[in-house]
């Protein structure tokens, strides 16, 4: 029994002993083949053929389809909505008529108004017949003040060349002080019309501020009254803003209706900042809409920068009417093309002017093996090849490091 009891203690050791070699032996069997195993699912890997010619250089971005002219129609004054004269959807002339608005401290000043700029313009028109008149009777005394010297000054000069014509003393002496005072009046009355001629100027002056001002009164007054008719800015598609209803009050500058031009559209592109440098106005682009392809060209880059995207427009001229403003669109600009170039779609990890090893296929082997290149300019999806590669070559694009172990070779199954 003792013997026994020994053969069964050693038993167990031997036997645990043979497993867990014959796992480590299975391990390291399985654990040679997968490493031997230099194959990959073809269906985990992306693959790219090699191309030649004309390689053009894009910026890709996503943004929207908007119109060319799109305003919000503010109110210009406060008023009580009394009429809305359109419907939703309304195609409008530019000035047409949206909303009527009321508002009496508007109209009463606008009575007013007219009211003093007539007071002014009639007063202007009394007070220049006024002055008229005042220098024409200053003138007509004048003129007698003359006709009577010139009367006195001839008897003088006949009793002085007629001494027989002789009259007493006291009458020549008389008649000369006369003409004296006659030339001294003559004097005052010239020196007066001067002086009133000079204020009329001024009062002229005056009264031609004072109409103007009145004037320029009923304009302004006239300007706030005509406000009250809000019109659309430019022709387009109308609508009125929800809120606007009649008899609401809306506050001056507060948005009353929406006018959305029918004369062509742009793409509104959110380019990245670092490629939004390339970009030029007037480059080229096609915008990918859910109808297709629509070819177009840069109209405007936006000078500011909003969370790290620059806003370029693509002018896409007139579309059709179910590309309503608003729909998503992906574009492509074109910021450079290079005739007789050799690229390919763009491998994972690689970057603008540098080399790196990707894996090319090689037909003998039927296997794709590590070759080095030399990669140039980029673009959003391809990049240019300057060596190692030539078109119709066939290199694996997608990121396989983990899963060929560094391998040089590796076969698709």
């Amino acid at each position: 029994m003792d013997t026994l009891r020994v053969e069964r203690r050693w038993a167990k050791p031997v036997l645990w002993g043979s497993v867990v070699a014959g796992v480590l032996v299975a391990v390291l069997v399985g654990g040679a083949t997968v490493f031997n195993d230099r194959s990959i699912d073809a269906e985990t890997v992306f693959i790219a053929e090699v191309q030649g010619g004309q390689f053009d250089i894009v910026v890709v971005a996503d943004g929207v389809i908007r119109p060319r002219v799109e305003e919000v129609v503010t109110a210009l004054v406060e008023g009580r909505v009394a009429e809305v004269l359109i419907e939703p959807g309304a195609v409008v002339e530019a000035g047409t008529p949206l909303v009527v608005l009321e508002n009496d401290d508007i109209e009463d000043s606008y009575v007013h108004a007219v009211w003093e700029a007539n007071v002014a313009t009639a007063d202007a028109a009394a007070e220049k017949i006024a002055a008229e008149n005042t220098i024409q009777d200053i003138k007509a005394s004048l003129a007698r003040t003359k006709l009577e010297l010139e009367k006195q000054n001839l008897f003088i000069s006949a009793q002085e060349a007629l001494p027989e014509l002789s009259i007493p003393k006291v009458d020549y002496e008389v008649r000369k002080l006369e003409a004296s005072n006659l030339l001294s009046v003559l004097d005052m009355e010239t020196a007066r019309l001067e002086r009133y001629q000079t204020l009329a100027t001024s009062l002229a002056a005056a009264r031609e501020a004072k109409r103007l001002k009145g004037e320029n009164l009923l304009a302004a007054a006239k300007k706030k009254r005509d406000s009250l008719v809000v019109r659309s800015p430019a022709a387009g598609t109308a609508s009125v803003s929800a809120h606007v209803v009649v008899g609401r009050r809306v506050a001056k500058g507060e948005s009353v209706a929406r006018v959305v031009g029918t004369d062509g559209y742009f793409a509104e592109l959110e380019v990245p900042e670092h490629w939004a440098g390339r970009v030029a106005v007037s480059a080229p682009a096609i915008v990918e809409t859910w109808q297709g392809e629509i070819v177009g060209k840069v109209a405007a880059i936006d000078a500011d920068v909003d969370d790290g995207r620059v806003l370029v427009k693509v002018d896409l001229g007139q579309l059709d009417d179910a590309l309503l403003p608003g729909i998503a669109v992906e574009g492509r600009i074109v910021t450079a093309s290079m005739r007789d170039a050799v690229y390919v779609r763009k491998p994972v990890q690689v970057r603008e002017h540098g080399s790196q090893q990707i894996y090319r296929y090689d037909a003998e082997s039927r296997s794709y093996t590590l070759s080095d290149v030399a990669f140039g300019r980029a673009s959003a999806t391809e990049i240019q090849v300057l060596a190692g590669l030539v078109p119709g070559d066939r290199i694996i694009v997608s990121d396989i490091m983990q899963v060929s172990a560094g391998s040089d070779t590796i076969k698709l199954r």
